[in-house]
Order: C-alpha cells, then sequence, then structure tokens
C-alpha cells in the first residue's frame, strides 16, 4: 500500500531501505519558539554551543541521491560501516555498499515523497537525549 505499518519499539530496521546518506551536521539544540530549525511538527529550536536535552541532525541529499524513488521511511543509524575501497568523499550509499548497518537509534515513516533529481530534499530532526 501506499501507506509503510506504523513504526513500533521492538523494530530492528527499515522496511525497504533505499540507501543511506552521511549526516552533515550534528549539534545541540533548544526549544525556541522563534528558532531557525523548524520542524514539520511547528517546533522551533536554536542551536547550543553547550550541551543540553536536545540533538539537532540535519542532512542534506543530493539532487540524484534516491532519484526515481519514493520515501517512505527514515532512521538514524549509529555506528554504520561501508566498503572502505568506495571513493573518498561519497556521502549516498546503496545497501550493497553499507557492510554493517550499525545500530537503529530512530525511526519514522510518513506519506510516500517520490524523490526525483530535480528536488532538493533536507532531513532535519530533533532528537531529545
Amino acid at each position: 500500500g501506499d501507506v509503510p505499518p506504523p513504526e513500533s519499539s521492538s523494530e530492528a530496521g527499515l522496511v525497504d531501505e533505499i540507501g543511506r546518506r552521511l549526516v552533515a551536521d550534528v549539534a545541540w539544540c533548544l526549544p525556541d519558539p522563534a528558532g531557525d530549525i523548524q520542524l514539520e511538527s511547528g517546533e522551533r529550536y536554536t542551536r547550543s554551543l553547550t550541551p543540553t536535552p536536545y540533538v539537532h541532525i540535519r542532512c542534506p541529499f543530493d539532487y540524484a541521491d534516491a532519484a526515481g524513488e519514493t520515501i517512505r521511511e527514515l532512521a538514524v543509524y549509529l555506528r554504520s560501516q561501508t566498503d572502505p575501497n568506495l571513493p573518498a568523499g561519497q556521502r549516498w550509499f546503496t545497501g550493497a555498499q553499507v557492510t554493517a548497518p550499525g545500530r537503529l537509534y530512530l525511526l519514522a515513516r510518513f506519506a510516500p515523497v517520490p524523490r526525483t533529481d530535480g528536488l532538493r530534499l533536507v532531513e532535519e530532526i530533533v532528537i531529545p537525549l
């Protein structure tokens, strides 16, 4: 169907993994109604130079990443490993290029988002610790 099954606390990974993109930026943040970090929910945050109970993750996808695919789920993995023989600086990886999946930290499923090579997707997530 068009909507993947809801996530549960016992999930081991994505239902239909398309690929992985390295995170570009990780920073502490704090709730702030005037903040420049805005989530789809409407919540806003501001970066912090000191540790807080919130971590902001920013992951911009290149135009060609997953072009032609339909995105239905998103996950944050810790300590994933990729084939060491891949080109230096590569940031998008197919499933075959991931040698160790790492630990699933966050999983979200949502309405389908078609990817085209004319759309640059930027995912921003705030994780309460």
